[in-house]
């Protein structure tokens, strides 16, 4: 087995579409197919995501996401320092 989800997919789609429908010509195939894939994409609710159905998944993810990329936690690092500058007068002395 290459891939478990491929795998996993490629018998569903096989068990609950190509197995139970008996298609007449090409474009009859490609309507019942499409449908499926619609409802296995939208409505379904999959194990993977918690039982929760992929369009559902997506909305919460949207609803739980910072507006704006200045409001996210990024994954870059701190500074350690802060740039500040300091001038030196003639006799050496900071200012």
């Amino acid at each position: 087995m290459q891939n478990a989800f491929v795998e996993s997919f490629n018998g569903r789609l096989r068990d609950e579409c190509l197995n139970e429908n008996l298609f007449s010509n090409l474009a009859e195939a490609k309507t019942i197919i499409e449908n499926w894939r619609k409802d296995y994409n939208t409505t379904r609710p999959h194990t993977s995501l918690g039982g929760i159905a992929p369009a559902d998944y997506a909305r919460q993810l949207i609803a739980n996401r910072p507006a704006s990329l200045e409001l996210r936690n990024g994954s870059a690092q701190q500074a350690l320092t802060t740039n500040q500058t300091s001038e030196t007068n003639v006799n050496g002395s900071y200012a």
